[in-house]
């Protein structure tokens, strides 16, 4: 547990080293609040992205033969939309703490989204492959676009989402003998956790395909720009007939990406991304918002509270059971709450997704039958901003009859 002195000793570490990359470097003074610091942090961002969106300004067809090489990627075109992919030697290996001796290939796009896609749909139409869940819990877009392009017979893959409450490095060996792809959608663990998990699919001779958006859990909570990727792993020894389709697979897949035009363009690369320092104070922040999710949900528990805690512990479920509102006025309801919260300094946010600085609050509702959920997603600020969050969320679901 953090109190707001060691808070604000590690946000003013991050913001020292995002002011580094700036021209115009930030005077950082009177940081003496959470809200305070955060909005030193998106002062800098929006610096940030205005330096990048100059300097790496260039025009959809490069008739200028412009090519960007610097210290943290390439970048070569013709026509941006079709063919402005990114290229950083050994990502995959670096970012997932994979050894050097083992291939990879990774095509940046433009959200996580358009990487699921792009994959998805070359499998499922190209290479007549048919992709079975290991988790029933599966991101909701990710199940309707399979609905949609699932209809190959003679290759099996199966897809991992770590967004399932229940998700496991561990998976049995026996069930990988099944297929000749696994997919994993990595997005709610960081990456060097897979190392192992990714290593022992390899040794089956399977190849191993990793989507992921890095705005969620790798952008220290900057939301600097929307950015996923694809990375394609391939073992040392694989089945040929398998490996011409794994090239076939990942030459769709990137065809698909310029296609779509969801290539990532290189003002949208964070120039922060690979730093070491930040990649470290990350691993922390991250750390902490699972202690602090961890602690708000024993609150939930003491005050009988139902509510579910995923393994990757970025957020948290509590259930409603069914209601007598509708999701519009639920939501209307979170969004007051939230904007109350935030008028009496608190760093509260309706927001529908989860990774941020700040405590996020949004709703759903089971369209099958009728129940409602709340989802929160904790910070990594002090633990004391997280009880008094607490105090306040506990005093919204009893004001509104909720529980």
């Amino acid at each position: 547990m953090i109190n707001l002195e060691n808070y604000k000793k590690r946000k003013l570490k991050e913001l020292s080293i995002l002011n580094e990359y700036i021209g115009n470097k930030i005077y950082l003074s009177n940081c003496d609040t959470e809200k305070d610091i955060l909005e030193y942090k998106n002062l800098i961002i929006k610096h940030l992205r205005n330096d990048n969106r100059e300097k790496f300004y260039h025009h959809l067809t490069n008739n200028n033969q412009i090519n960007f090489q610097n210290e943290l990627f390439d970048y070569h075109y013709t026509y941006e939309r079709f063919n402005g992919f990114i290229k950083v030697d050994k990502f995959a290996n670096r970012f997932y703490n994979l050894s050097n001796q083992i291939f990879s290939e990774t095509y940046f796009t433009n959200c996580g989204m358009t990487a699921i896609v792009s994959l998805l749909t070359s499998m499922g139409l190209m290479s007549d492959v048919s992709i079975d869940l290991l988790y029933e819990e599966t991101y909701f877009e990710t199940i309707k676009y399979l609905s949609v392009v699932n209809n190959g017979i003679k290759y099996k893959a199966l897809y991992i989402d770590t967004i399932a409450s229940d998700f496991s490095f561990e998976i049995d060996k026996e069930l990988l003998s099944n297929y000749s792809y696994i997919i994993i959608d990595t997005t709610c663990f960081l990456g060097n956790e897979f190392n192992n998990m990714i290593h022992f699919i390899l040794k089956q001779n399977i190849p191993c395909i990793l989507v992921r958006s890095h705005t969620k859990l790798d952008l220290i909570g900057t939301e600097y720009s929307h950015m996923g990727s694809v990375s394609f792993i391939k073992p040392n020894k694989i089945e040929k007939i398998v490996e011409e389709n794994l090239e076939n697979i990942e030459s769709s897949c990137k065809h698909l990406i310029g296609v779509y035009g969801a290539c990532l363009i290189p003002e949208n690369f964070p120039p922060f991304f690979l730093n070491n320092e930040i990649k470290s104070l990350n691993k922390e922040r991250i750390k902490i918002v699972s202690n602090n999710t961890t602690d708000f949900c024993d609150i939930l528990k003491k005050n009988n509270i139902d509510y579910q805690l995923p393994n990757h512990k970025q957020f948290c479920l509590i259930y409603l059971g069914k209601q007598d509102i509708k999701l519009e006025d639920l939501k209307i309801q979170i969004i007051n709450f939230c904007n109350k919260l935030n008028f009496n300094g608190y760093n509260v946010y309706h927001a529908v997704s989860f990774g941020f600085d700040y405590i996020a609050v949004d709703c759903y509702q089971n369209f099958i039958d009728g129940t409602f959920k709340i989802r929160v997603c904790l910070n990594d600020g002090p633990i004391e901003n997280v009880h008094k969050f607490s105090d306040e969320f506990l005093k919204f679901l009893k004001n509104q009859k909720l529980i």
